[in-house]
């Protein structure tokens, strides 16, 4: 007897929790959730787009971008184009020593054997793309193309004007070197640069150590 009441219990159980889910699986309303619409639900995952998260993480990218790398870029584009003065002002500062030193005198490019950089416009001056180059205060190409010393006294021989704008610096600024003498008749050299030119060449005003 207690045989079949325990029969009947499993029984009982069984159809009470497992029929069910049996007849769910088995059901349309599964079929159609999970087996007709898998195809679908692939389909969705695979056209996904990029979430709000990765979007954000791009644009802050980009605006990291804009305010580093960018104007960092300009300032290598600006310095890249001021190179060319520094080696050209020490060339010119080699010859006029030497010259001083055989004449005692200041002289003109041309007396000097100075070429300034670019396309030669005169024996005083030259161009390229981005400078326009001229003897200062000494010009000439003959008796007349060397100064006397002069105690005391500051020589412009060396001008590169700035042709365009680089970056900070604005167009027609201009790099120099002077020759001062003093009372005991030492020559001294002294290179400037405009406002803000010293980002641009921050080893011009050494060239003349």
């Amino acid at each position: 007897m207690l045989r079949h009441l325990t029969l009947l219990g499993k029984m009982f159980l069984h159809r009470l929790f497992l029929l069910p889910i049996i007849y769910f699986f088995k059901s349309r309303i599964f079929k159609d959730i999970f087996v007709h619409n898998k195809s679908l639900l692939g389909s969705a995952m695979e056209k996904q787009g990029f979430t709000l998260v990765e979007l954000m993480v791009v644009i802050v990218i980009i605006s990291i971008l804009s305010t580093v790398a960018v104007p960092k870029l300009f300032d290598m584009i600006a310095k890249s184009k001021a190179s060319e003065l520094s080696p050209a002002a020490k060339t010119y500062i080699k010859l006029q020593n030497s010259y001083i030193g055989e004449r005692h005198m200041l002289g003109s490019w041309a007396v000097i054997g100075y070429i300034s950089p670019g396309t030669r416009v005169s024996a005083d001056s030259s161009v390229t793309t981005n400078f326009c180059y001229g003897s200062g205060d000494i010009k000439g190409n003959g008796a007349d193309a060397s100064v006397a010393i002069v105690a005391n006294s500051v020589t412009v021989g060396w001008v590169a004007t700035s042709r365009v704008a680089l970056n900070d610096v604005p167009k027609n600024s201009s790099w120099t070197v002077s020759i001062a003498v003093d009372n005991a008749g030492v020559f001294r050299y002294t290179a400037t640069v405009p406002t803000d030119g010293e980002v641009l060449t921050p080893t011009f005003t050494q060239i003349v150590h």
